[in-house]
């Protein structure tokens, strides 16, 4: 009987061995994964020198009585209005956008009519 449990309790501990030493790697693995992408983001921000230029050009010339659509974020993505009631929806996440962009969606980018609103949004889709 004494060997039996003697075995039992070396198996064991090997067994809670063999689990720490697996959960040691995965949380090395996922401590060098996270730290990898967060330098790989670093890198691309650092080393983009491009100005940002916005993809919307909101001037006094576009605002005007005709307005009736309105491109502005809604839920974290961009958002059509027309008459003030919600169109659709496009899969674009505004995080995504330049800053400008985002602060032109926070107050809503007035349109004058579907040709020009199809001209920004067709750079989309």
């Amino acid at each position: 009987m004494e060997c039996k449990n003697g075995n039992l309790n070396k198996i064991s501990i090997k067994i809670t061995l063999a689990t720490l030493l697996i959960l040691l790697v995965c949380v090395t693995l996922f401590i060098s994964f996270f730290v990898l992408t967060n330098n790989r983001i670093n890198n691309i921000h650092e080393n983009d020198n491009t100005e940002e230029k916005p993809v919307f050009n909101q001037t006094e010339n576009s605002i005007n009585h005709d307005s009736v659509y309105l491109i502005k974020e809604f839920n974290g993505k961009i958002a059509v209005y027309k008459d003030n009631d919600f169109q659709y929806q496009l899969e674009v996440y505004v995080i995504t956008l330049p800053e400008k962009d985002k602060q032109l969606l926070q107050s809503g980018i007035v349109i004058s009519g579907e040709q020009e609103l199809n001209d920004i949004l067709s750079s989309y889709y």
